[in-house]
């Protein structure tokens, strides 16, 4: 069994944490073994590749509508992982390749699997599957039909799929590892991902579900009984993905020391299904009675929030549309010893009610705030692998322009982010042809060099 140490030198909030990543190799195809393809009489192939690999000699190349279910590991017992992380390579230049993965533990039947898919932009990738929160069986959003109720078994893993779905090119994967990583924490400090039984867990955050009451021993749970989804989703992160009501009497959480702490919440409204949203004016936070933070929404929040955001580069994805979508939130609050009360309340709320789908806490400190921010850092890392851009600009017969350019268009032409123009050269004047009282309808392209 070979293991790695990693030592991850970071900066979040102006203070250096360390984080030990502890890595043991699954499969990096260096020794041959039987590539059974499905389907069988499929014209591609599945083979062994010195074209591309992360490192050794060679990777496995996979074409496209194929997959390979292999058996052949270096280790079958994950148990305790992070991460399970594999080595990806696209050489196409601007499409995404879709792979498939399934995941078979003792319970080998179809339902009783996990199956998920992931998008590999252009270039070598790092994929990093969340493992730690328990994987469901079956499809995501039709987990568990199978009659074997609980996550999947990292300690007797018996096999794992791999393919590529699109139909795009080759695709070639190397280094199979399971990663472990050391718990976030800090005195005080709490991160809670809030959904209802059987729902995946975000990795280092604590699984608040409908059935978490409050106890002394545990330190936290609901007072009340919160409203959940029917669906449940693990993305754009397992925490985002759903969430619990508090109602009248909420959450609790016991801290051992009074003081000044610093809260972030992020709320789900939006649900997997249309008719699971929660529409409402405000929302008002409170802790032990008093208000920490409140938002505005409206009735017709669902149909028109983000109806004049427009992104011009998928980087701006999460400022832009997640943290607005789930209204994600700093607060401050001071804390008391002992019990602590979080209570939400709405107004003029229609269909479900709000629902929080994650909150951390910590000490208002450096140590605290540095918490806080890892935690949020994971998010937006998970959020990016989720929504993985494709850049389908540039095309054929297009040139990059030489200034300022002007260039008139079919009406409904559709132009993506830095598309450029059939043209390189300027053009001076549009002229356009009507009669008097006539409505004119025309589309231009503007295009600049960068700054311009």
């Amino acid at each position: 069994m070979k293991h790695t140490l990693i030592l991850i030198f970071c900066i979040i909030g102006g203070l250096p944490t360390m984080a030990q990543e502890k890595t043991t190799l699954v499969q990096d195809y260096e020794t041959d073994f039987p590539l059974d393809k499905w389907p069988p009489n499929h014209k591609g192939e599945i083979s062994f590749s010195t074209q591309w690999k992360k490192d050794g000699k060679r990777s496995l190349r996979i074409d496209p509508g194929l997959v390979l279910a292999s058996s052949v590991f270096k280790t079958r017992n994950w148990k305790g992982a992070s991460y399970i992380r594999l080595h990806v390579y696209n050489p196409n230049k601007q499409k995404i390749i879709t792979v498939s993965f399934e995941l078979t533990d003792h319970h080998k039947r179809f339902h009783e699997r996990h199956q998920n898919v992931f998008g590999v932009p252009p270039g070598e990738k790092t994929i990093d599957i969340d493992v730690a929160g328990g994987l469901w069986r079956g499809e995501e959003n039709r987990p568990y039909k199978g009659k074997i109720k609980t996550p999947i078994d990292l300690s007797r893993i018996t096999r794992l799929a791999l393919g590529n779905t699109s139909g795009v090119g080759s695709v070639y994967i190397d280094r199979i590892e399971i990663v472990y990583m050391p718990k976030l924490a800090t005195p005080g400090g709490f991160a809670f991902d809030f959904g209802k039984v059987g729902t995946q867990v975000m990795g280092q955050m604590i699984g608040v579900f409908n059935t978490s009451k409050y106890s002394s021993k545990r330190g936290y749970g609901l007072l009340g009984n919160p409203s959940k989804l029917n669906k449940a989703m693990s993305f754009p992160t397992p925490m985002l993905g759903t969430g619990l009501s508090f109602h009248d009497r909420g959450f609790r959480v016991d801290l051992a020391k009074a003081g000044k702490y610093k809260g972030w919440i992020v709320f789900e409204r939006g649900g997997f299904s249309g008719d699971e949203y929660s529409n409402y004016e405000k929302a008002t936070l409170k802790v032990n009675g008093k208000q920490v933070h409140s938002h505005t929404f409206a009735t017709d929040g669902r149909d028109f929030f983000f109806q004049d955001t427009e992104l011009t580069d998928m980087n701006e994805l999460t400022e832009k549309l997640i943290w607005p979508a789930h209204a994600a939130s700093h607060f401050r609050f001071t804390a008391s010893k002992g019990g602590n009360t979080f209570t939400l309340k709405t107004t003029k709320t229609q269909m479900y009610p709000l629902r929080i789908a994650g909150l951390i806490i910590a000490p208002d400190t450096k140590v605290g705030r540095a918490f806080i921010g890892n935690h949020i850092a994971k998010q937006e890392k998970t959020i990016k692998q989720t929504f993985t851009a494709t850049d389908k600009g540039r095309r054929e017969k297009r040139r990059a322009p030489k200034g300022l350019h002007v260039e008139r268009l079919p009406v409904g032409q559709i132009m993506y982010p830095r598309d450029y123009p059939e043209s390189a050269a300027r053009i001076k004047a549009l002229s356009v042809t009507a009669v008097a009282g006539q409505t004119v309808t025309i589309q231009l392209g503007i295009y600049s060099k960068v700054n311009e």
